[in-house]
């Protein structure tokens, strides 16, 4: 049982996503009218200098398209904790359901994980 309980253990630990980027997001204010703009949200005509930049918080980043994605979270920390929640989460229902498989599924779920073939015998 032992063996099974490792390459469950390997299997899940295979399966995790890394934390992605986490990136400030920043916004613009008018300093006279206290309006909030995104980069690509400023009106036609404004001016630079009637614009300060500012902090809105840190979100997600996908490295491939480069967009960012999620809620905006106040602090780098909070966004880094959230990723290790729900990545544990998502390991313990998938360690759930492969405690489950037979020997035959489980054999499968290694092959593609581990992208070797089940050596062990339960």
């Amino acid at each position: 049982m032992t063996d099974r309980k490792s390459l469950i253990e390997s299997i899940v630990n295979a399966s995790r996503r890394p934390c992605p980027p986490i990136v400030e997001l920043r916004r613009s204010r008018n300093k006279t009218t206290g309006q909030v703009h995104s980069l690509f949200g400023m009106p036609f005509d404004f001016r630079a200098e009637d614009y300060e930049t500012f902090s809105a918080g840190y979100v997600y980043k996908d490295i491939r398209s480069g967009t960012t994605y999620g809620i905006v979270y106040k602090t780098l920390e909070s966004a880094e904790s959230e990723h290790a929640a729900r990545d544990f989460a998502t390991a313990a229902v998938f360690r759930t359901a492969l405690e489950e498989m037979d020997d035959t599924q489980l054999g499968e779920q290694a092959a593609f994980w581990l992208k070797h073939g089940l050596s062990a015998t339960f």
